[in-house]
């Protein structure tokens, strides 16, 4: 007997923004993953760049099979506020997690699965699809945020940038 996995999209009209508290977002998002389907929403903040940037269009779909693996960005409710964060995993064991703003000194915590409620499959930027950081590159990303190592060298390419644009006479926002 084969067996057909059903998907529901939902959608709504284009350039129509809601505003919604933390509690009817998570109560939205969780409602969309459990009939399957996938949840777009704009990211707001900067913990995650550069692989994640504020105002980048992220879908979040459903967690299939064990969970989210190792290098992949989950999607969890924050237990304090309520509210959604999207931090990648660094470190998992079959129960638990280890999960680290890409740009955070610091990780998040453990926390078990039943905090994690989605993961990230797409980032959208300016009308394209950014792939990078969401590849097998994931794992060594995870591995430089788990060292310490990723945070000290977005540091640095800060600090570049920065030296350049004055020695060629700019200013980046």
């Amino acid at each position: 007997m084969q067996t057909q996995e059903k998907s529901e999209n939902f959608f709504i009209e284009e350039k129509t923004e809601w505003s919604l508290s933390n509690a009817a977002l998570v109560c939205l998002i969780q409602e969309v993953l459990g009939r399957g389907g996938s949840f777009k929403f704009i990211a707001k903040g900067f913990s995650m760049a550069p692989f994640i940037r504020d105002q980048d269009e992220i879908t979040v779909s459903p967690l299939k099979g064990l969970g989210v693996g190792i290098g992949r960005v989950a999607v969890r409710i924050n237990p304090k506020s309520g509210g959604i964060v999207v931090h990648r995993v660094i470190w998992r064991s079959k129960a638990m997690y280890i999960i680290r703003a890409d740009n955070g000194y610091a990780a998040d915590g453990v926390f078990p699965r039943t905090h994690i409620i989605g993961q990230v499959t797409e980032i959208g930027r300016a009308g394209k699809n950014i792939t990078f950081g969401l590849g097998f590159e994931r794992y060594i990303v995870a591995f430089l945020s788990l060292t310490g190592i990723l945070c000290c060298l977005l540091q640095g390419l800060r600090i570049l940038r920065k030296v350049f644009d004055s020695l060629a006479g700019t200013t980046r926002t």
